[in-house]
């Protein structure tokens, strides 16, 4: 049995909106799992109710071979590590800390002890006895992560704990809670809507839409073999180029519509209607390319370029190298690079090939 495990798992509220439909998901001890995707795609919904904040409509919750589903969340050994923090304002950082260990009837000695140990790791020694208010927003989540680890939980349950940072709080945090999970192995599940946090943080990302799990598995296989067009455009800055058309009867070429040369498929898909996805960094400007069109944007993004080329079969988009110039107004021809397409069902818009 895996560590925690989701079996049937729904939520539907009273008015009748179905948050959650009857999930499965399995996670294993010491794993970082991201659950990813849009709002109202019932990610924190299942977070609550993993954590016994939520009630579950039908389905059940196992924690470490117990089944909590009907527990509260004291019984359920959990770190909680809220989006707004959740600080107690008229508490110090070192009373913060403590409290939950304070609640659990801990000696004030092992509390200090505890308290400074985690302060220690999270560099909060000097803002031991300032109170929220006179902290920035970095260091207010600093202090809610460290109330959370400072007791040692069966699971860690973060949500969106970094939605309030700007961009360079941020990526310091990913970096920190990444490096202390792997440090400390504690199963942590972690809710966010950005596709580029969860691919720092996660050993596996759960993609939810709707309610439901379209895909789960590691960082590299969600982005590089997306099960649908959902997770294909979802996952990815900017997502994956959407072809029009269709798979020839041999399965092993793909016509875009209004384009009369085929596209070769390294492995066989079926024939019938279909959309032919490809990243960004695997379409690549050839003058011999069988793709012609007219660059109308060209965002100069540092480290590479993104051309938003307007094409006959539609608008594609092109990551070439920063040193390129600027070719807004220009006409340019654009190669696939059949080792790295992929072809969805038109119908279903499930991965076929």
């Amino acid at each position: 049995m895996s560590f925690v495990e989701l079996q049937g798992l729904e939520k539907v509220f009273p008015d009748g909106t179905r948050a959650v439909n009857r999930i499965d998901l399995a996670i294993e001890e010491g794993e970082l799992i991201v659950l990813l995707g849009p709002s109202g795609c019932g990610k924190t919904t299942t977070l609550r109710m993993l954590a016994g904040l939520e009630r579950a409509t039908a389905g059940k919750v196992m924690l470490g071979g117990r089944d909590v589903t009907d527990l509260p969340p004291s019984r359920r050994d959990v770190g909680f590590v809220f989006q707004f923090y959740a600080l107690y304002p008229h508490m110090t950082v070192r009373e913060n800390i403590a409290f939950p260990l304070e609640c659990a009837g801990a000696p004030r000695g092992e509390r200090e002890h505890a308290v400074q140990r985690v302060a220690e790791r999270l560099e909060l020694e000097p803002l031991l006895d300032r109170k929220p208010r006179a902290l920035s927003g970095g260091d207010q989540q600093r202090v809610a992560l460290a109330r959370a680890m400072v007791r040692r939980p069966a699971i860690y349950l973060m949500d969106e704990p970094l939605g309030t940072l700007d961009a360079d709080r941020r990526l310091e945090m990913c970096e920190f809670i990444r490096s202390q999970q792997q440090e400390l192995r504690v199963t942590t599940v972690y809710v966010t809507h950005d596709q580029e946090e969860a691919m720092r943080l996660a050993d596996r990302i759960v993609v939810m839409s709707e309610g439901d799990i379209m895909q789960a598995g590691p960082p590299a296989e969600v982005y590089d073999q997306p099960a649908s067009r959902f997770v294909a455009n979802f996952v990815g800055s900017p997502g994956m180029n959407m072809i029009f058309g269709s798979v020839d009867t041999e399965g092993r070429a793909f016509q875009p519509d209004g384009l009369d040369v085929a596209v070769p498929l390294a492995a066989p898909a079926p024939h019938g209607p279909a959309r032919l996805g490809i990243r960004p960094e695997f379409a690549r400007l050839d003058a011999d390319g069988p793709i012609r069109g007219d660059v109308v944007v060209d965002e100069y993004l540092g480290a590479d370029r993104c051309l938003h080329v307007q094409t006959e079969v539609g608008r594609l988009i092109v990551r070439g190298g920063p040193d390129e110039p600027d070719r807004v107004g220009a006409t340019v021809a654009i190669a696939l690079d059949p080792e790295h397409v992929r072809v969805f069902d038109a119908a279903t818009g499930l991965r076929t090939a």
